[in-house]
């Protein structure tokens, strides 16, 4: 039902009041504010867009019209500030607790023409899919005694009134808020969920129980019209307990969980005439006005209460009544010394309650004990077994043969490897009986190290398997390697001291240090003496780059030999042999002679070129042995490099590379083929060359009902920690890389519950 208010004029105005005018499209609209006392100065600039929506009724002309004159009221009596605006019959009112607004803040409202209104339609359309029809829009702003724009500093109260003639439950407020280029977006502000017996509460006590009625905190767009709403009233037991009204794409929200009777329990919230619970926080397509009736139901149940030493343990819920039930699935764990579980009773250290009854009220059991003497059998790190409870004089029963990887079960002793125990003695205490083992002899594994040439860590070399008795100190085979010699101090070191496990996973480290030798460099001066420039100690492999370039940057002209008198001349430093090495120097000229050495089609300089001195006439002609080996490459055939005497410019020449391809093979360990890669060149980056499939703790299999983990990549198949293998930053070394799948075996935890009969299964289950 449209309501129009009654036009006044500006001569009319109470004293003290202000006139604010906007003339757009002919239409003068005429608000009156009136400054009520307030306490405290707000922070905030507010602006509040009311657009009043009727429900009923297409195409109709707005519920609010402005008159020319409106009229200030007070929105009756109220410890704290209001601040009001009449239009016509219709009362606007902000209300704000002590505090909330500053001194001698002023009201102002304006009703916007349909060109302002409209992009708020559009936004509402277009941003919330929602239609509107009698619509008003209200601009209202706060202004501070400065006239300066203000908001308030916390919620505030907004009200119409004086609506008689509209149907307030129909009535739907949305607030605008800006979302920038975007337009605004819109949020429900009334009807709001009401609960019955919160009602009075809800009601703020000077307003009209007809008030439209909303709290907000910042004031925007407000849009109040017709548009198809979705009413749900939730009732229990026939008492409506709370409603709720929705719009198109709005969410219902559970009410709370009603108290159900006795034998009774809540199973949701069902629509009249429907099966199925009522959905909730889910959007409701609301494609007309509808009222729902939302009952609780409820089923009928029963509750039987599983007591232990004056404790609730478990509880199982008996649907449909007059059912039995069991004692299967309790948890239960007696901690009475002397004591174990004998049955459940219906009263306290009562009879044995029968579970064929049926269950027809709630119903409270309790456990009972009884005198029993505990047998615990300590399997000494063999397969755990359960004790067993023996009435005073009866004899305990030989339990199954425990299992332990590399140990045999012989018998069961009361002492620690003493005599067997006679079962057919009688039980007058508790007890513990021991398992006795003996040994038999497993698989171990010896894993060799080798010193490294350039520092003095150690690099896994290879392993061998040997076999020793359980228990055993582990033993091995010394190796020759040539130019290594065992590290007998490091080898027996007490960390390097094991026994041999049963399950095979012992491993005893073996390790050789390099040969050291000494290097020397001499050169023979222009009295034909040879004098000792450098005499140092080296291991085996080292490069003697250090002091053969000293030499050769000190002595230029000078060609170094590999031994005195020699036609044949190192074109670089020498590897340390398995000996003593010398390297006589002698002069040979001034003109230098220049060897690049370049990979093929690339002439990338793969190794650093290498200056001789001879004299300017000499022809030298290059052997094969001038192609020095280079970690990662292959030289060239000889009729492939660039002579010496050819070269350009004079006197230099080339030799020629190849770079080497390399594969990767991952040995997944898990019954499958080994996976070799497609050639890598050398130098290539691996970091993302992993196998697919094998993710570190992620990756699992199963064997023989057990999940195994994946540990990551090893380079040997003893999985030592110093050769796990990360491929993050690496590139492809000058050798093919054999890597080993690591999988690590679950932990288990085991809880012992002392019981006198199966409890049977129980859904009380944990994932280890």
């Amino acid at each position: 039902m449209k309501r129009t208010g009654t036009r006044r004029n500006s001569e009319h105005l109470p004293p003290g009041s202000k006139k604010w005018e906007n003339n757009n499209n002919g239409i003068t609209n005429h608000i009156i504010m009136k400054t009520i006392t307030l306490n405290k100065v707000a922070r905030h600039f507010l602006t509040l867009v009311f657009c009043t929506l009727l429900m009923s009724g297409v195409n109709a002309q707005p519920i609010f019209q402005a008159d020319s004159t409106l009229k200030t009221t007070i929105c009756g009596k109220s410890p704290a500030v209001n601040l009001t605006a009449r239009s016509g019959a219709v009362t606007i009112c902000v209300h704000a607790t002590e505090g909330v607004l500053p001194e001698g803040t002023q009201l102002r409202v304006k009703l916007l023409s349909g060109p302002e209104q409209q992009v708020y339609v559009r936004s509402l359309k277009q941003n919330s899919g929602i239609t509107l029809s009698q619509a008003s829009y209200y601009d209202i702003t706060l202004f501070d005694r400065l006239g300066h724009e203000t908001q308030p500093n916390g919620d505030v109260t907004v009200s119409f009134s004086g609506l008689e003639s509209a149907n307030n439950a129909s009535l739907v407020v949305l607030h605008a808020e800006s979302l920038n280029q975007d337009g605004f977006s819109f949020s429900k502000k009334y009807p709001v969920a009401i609960v019955q017996n919160k009602m009075a509460v809800a009601q703020y006590a000077n307003f009209h129980p007809k008030d439209i009625q909303f709290k907000t905190s910042h004031f925007s767009v407000y849009v109040v019209g017709t548009t198809q709403t979705a009413t749900y009233n939730f009732l229990v037991n026939g008492i409506l307990e709370e409603t709720q009204i929705v719009l198109n794409g709005e969410s219902l929200l559970e009410p709370e969980m009603p108290v159900a009777p006795v034998g009774k329990r809540f199973t949701g919230w069902y629509i009249q005439g429907q099966s199925v619970p009522l959905a909730f926080h889910q959007a409701v397509s609301v494609p007309a006005t509808i009222t729902y009736i939302v009952n609780a139901k409820f089923e009928d149940v029963w509750y039987v209460f599983f007591n232990y030493n004056g404790e609730l343990v478990a509880t199982k819920d008996i649907v449909p009544p007059a059912t039995t039930t069991s004692a299967s699935g309790i948890p239960l764990m007696i901690n009475v010394p002397g004591k174990v579980f004998s049955h459940w009773s219906a009263t306290v250290d009562g009879p044995v309650f029968d579970f064929t009854t049926p269950i027809t009220a709630n119903t409270t059991l309790y456990a009972v004990l009884t005198d029993r003497w505990v047998v615990t059998f300590n399997t000494q790190g063999g397969s755990p077994l359960m004790p067993e409870y023996i009435i005073d004089g009866q004899n305990a029963t030989p339990p199954v043969n425990p299992t332990k990887i590399g140990f045999i079960f012989t018998h069961w002793s009361e002492t620690i490897g003493g005599p067997a125990f006679n079962f057919s003695s009688p039980i007058t205490a508790s007890k513990t009986l021991y398992a006795v083992w003996t040994t038999q002899a497993v698989n171990y594994t010896v894993v060799y190290w080798q010193q490294n040439a350039e520092n003095n860590d150690y690099t896994y070399y290879e392993s061998r398997v040997r076999t020793g008795l359980t228990g055993s100190v582990a033993t091995f085979n010394t190796l020759t390697y040539t130019g290594f010699t065992l590290n007998t101090v490091k080898t027996n070191e007490a960390i390097n001291n094991v026994n041999v496990k049963g399950d095979g996973s012992t491993i005893k480290n073996v390790y050789y240090d390099r040969n050291v030798w000494t290097f020397k460099v001499e050169y023979k001066n222009s009295s034909n003496q040879w004098i000792t420039i450098s005499s140092t100690p080296v291991k085996y492999g080292q490069s003697t780059a250090p002091w053969y370039n000293a030499a050769v940057n000190a002595n230029p002209g000078y060609r170094w030999l590999i031994a005195r008198g020699s036609t044949t001349s190192y074109s670089e430093a020498p590897d340390m042999p398995n000996k003593n090495l010398t390297v006589s120097g002698e002069f040979s000229g001034n003109t230098p002679f220049t060897i690049h050495y370049m990979e093929m089609t690339t002439n990338i300089t793969i190794h650093d070129d290498y200056i001789f001195y001879a004299a300017g006439n000499v022809n030298f002609q290059f052997s094969i042995e001038d192609g020095i080996a280079i970690a990662g490459f292959t030289v060239t055939n000889l009729n492939q490099w660039e002579p010496l005497h050819t070269g350009t410019p004079a006197r230099t020449g080339t030799i020629y590379y190849t770079r080497n391809n390399y594969n990767i093979t991952f040995n997944t360990m898990d019954g499958g083929a080994p996976v070799i890669s497609a050639a890598i060149p050398f130098e290539a980056s691996i970091e993302n060359l992993a196998l697919a499939g094998y993710v570190e703790d992620v990756t699992t299999r199963e064997v023989d009902g057990i999940t195994y983990t994946f540990g990551g990549w090893y380079a040997s198949p003893v999985f030592s920690d110093e050769t796990k293998f990360d491929f993050a930053g690496k590139t492809m070394p000058a050798q093919n890389l054999v890597l080993y799948a690591k999988w690590s075996a679950p932990t288990f935890f085991i809880i012992n519950h002392q019981v006198l009969q199966n409890p049977g299964s129980t859904n009380n289950m944990v994932q280890i």
